[in-house]
């Protein structure tokens, strides 16, 4: 019984971090957001240092790595709509 709880679990893990990498590509490809946070008349070094700053400026791999290490120390993001951390939202 204890061997096929530990299997589920495994397997259980293992498509969570599926979907989320599934997820964040999704995301990843849909557009840059600082576009939609920025105004149409920023100049380029606004958009430049607000993609350093939220850190869009690295590789998708460095990203996604980011991204899990918030996510296990349960810092899922900030909403910027609506201005306040994401899990208060969701």
């Amino acid at each position: 019984m204890l061997r096929y709880l530990l299997n589920r679990l495994i397997h259980a893990v293992l498509v969570l971090f599926v979907i989320s990498l599934i997820v964040f590509y999704i995301m990843y490809k849909t557009g840059d957001p600082v576009e939609l946070l920025l105004p149409p008349d920023a100049t380029q070094q606004h958009v430049e240092e607000m993609r350093v700053s939220l850190g869009l400026d690295k590789p998708f791999s460095t990203q996604y790595r980011l991204f899990l290490g918030n996510l296990l120390q349960g810092d899922v993001g900030y909403s910027f709509i609506y201005g306040q951390p994401a899990l208060t939202v969701v």
